[in-house]
């Protein structure tokens, strides 16, 4: 690991440190230097960076910048749950709704997402949803129903790999 990458995940580890002690501030700054610093081919360390930005901008009540830092974080780690999940919750937070759903729909279009999956398997979740809405639930629901045999095989797998 190069020097670079060191002062990198520790400027990171130190961040998350400051979100814990609740000193926003000092974590929003640290993390935005971090983000002009890092290796743009460090897509881990940066959209994890943009993720707590968001989550950051969240805890202030900074809705705006919330969508922003989560749009940068899918962005860089389209496959990521997380980071979807997150920019979905923005969204919708701030009445986006539409696109909100349209966030749904572009990860299951590329993934499936466990998180996605329990959200629509909880009973009656999208009953009252009409429209383009419903036309997108729908659509997540499908691309839900086709991506989970493969994702519930890969998961028996992997069990069957692991030592006992």
């Amino acid at each position: 690991m190069t020097d670079q990458k060191k002062l990198i995940e520790a400027m990171f580890d130190d961040a998350i440190k400051l979100r814990n002690a609740d000193d926003l501030a000092g974590a929003h700054s640290l993390l935005t230097q971090l983000i002009q610093q890092v290796d743009p081919n460090d897509k881990v360390v940066l959209g994890h960076s943009h993720m707590q930005l968001g989550l950051i901008a969240q805890l202030r009540g900074e809705r705006g910048e919330q969508v922003v830092h989560f749009q940068a974080a899918v962005a860089v780690l389209p496959h990521s749950d997380l980071a979807s999940n997150n920019l979905f919750g923005a969204l919708f937070m701030a009445g986006r709704f539409r696109e909100a759903y349209e966030e749904i729909v572009r990860l299951l279009r590329i993934t499936y997402s466990p998180r996605y999956g329990a959200m629509f398997d909880e009973p009656g979740y999208g009953d009252d949803l009409t429209g383009e809405l419903r036309a997108l639930y729908l659509e997540a629901r499908r691309l839900l129903a086709k991506r989970r045999p493969a994702y519930l095989k890969a998961l028996e797998l992997l069990a069957k790999r692991r030592p006992s």
